[in-house]
């Protein structure tokens, strides 16, 4: 279903640059957006160092191209496990309670911990291949290898559905794939045949394997930004070393 997923997307791309609709995002460093929400998520920098290094180097090809566009920063890319509360305006912490949603998380995660450590479930490790994009962004390409994470996002919704709490899941959409946003659109490409040719020359390269051994609860806003988002909660499951 991923590559299904992300060749309608680049089709999306492809089809936006040709007529020249790219949507741009004029938010991203705006200090009155204040779109907040509850995130559970994976950082690419935490759970995969080397990644991220090779994220870096095509990431500053497109800045070398398109300097004005938002490249996430290192610190900052990462795998979206699931939204709990997506982001809205005006939307703070003070408006629920923090702990009941960090019991919840911890309650979760440690029983999967245990189902991979009994073997009933295989570790979460996910193959970064090539890049896609849409009309308004291009991202990192996520191949989930077994049914780890859609057990945990199973999981995830189930505890939050049935706890009481507040929570606007897959209110957007179904979270199905694992992909990473490396660059949002700001403003028109100045050279759009040069980044066409960029994303089509990352394609299919391999960025490395993304083992998820650290999962966190984060308040955040839309783009992840560290001097927003704030950690609730972190917790660890094995990698791909329990079951040799």
């Amino acid at each position: 279903m991923a590559v299904e997923i992300y060749q309608q997307l680049w089709q999306q791309f492809c089809d936006a640059l040709s007529a020249q609709q790219l949507e741009t995002d004029a938010l991203t460093d705006d200090p009155a957006d204040d779109r907040r929400g509850i995130t559970a998520l994976a950082f690419l920098q935490t759970n995969c160092p080397t990644a991220c290094l090779e994220v870096e180097r095509f990431q500053q090809q497109m800045k070398a191209l398109e300097p004005a566009q938002y490249l996430q920063p290192a610190a900052e890319l990462h795998l979206t496990v699931l939204s709990i509360i997506s982001c809205i305006s005006g939307f703070t912490l003070q408006q629920i309670d923090a702990a009941a949603y960090i019991r919840v998380f911890q309650q979760v995660l440690a029983e999967l911990n245990e189902e991979i450590r009994q073997q009933q479930v295989a570790p979460i490790q996910i193959e970064l291949r090539g890049v896609t994009a849409s009309a308004s962004c291009i991202l990192l390409q996520g191949f989930v290898q077994g049914e780890g994470l859609s057990i945990l996002r199973d999981k995830l919704r189930l505890a939050f559905t049935q706890s009481g709490l507040r929570h606007s899941i897959d209110s957007r959409y179904r979270q199905q794939s694992a992909h990473l946003t490396l660059c949002r659109f700001t403003e028109p490409l100045q050279q759009p045949e040069a980044v066409l040719a960029l994303c089509q020359q990352y394609r299919d390269y391999h960025f490395g394997h993304l083992p998820l051994q650290q999962i966190e609860l984060v308040f955040n806003n839309w783009y992840l930004h560290s001097a927003i988002t704030r950690p609730l909660a972190v917790a660890a499951l094995p990698g791909p070393d329990v079951w040799r």
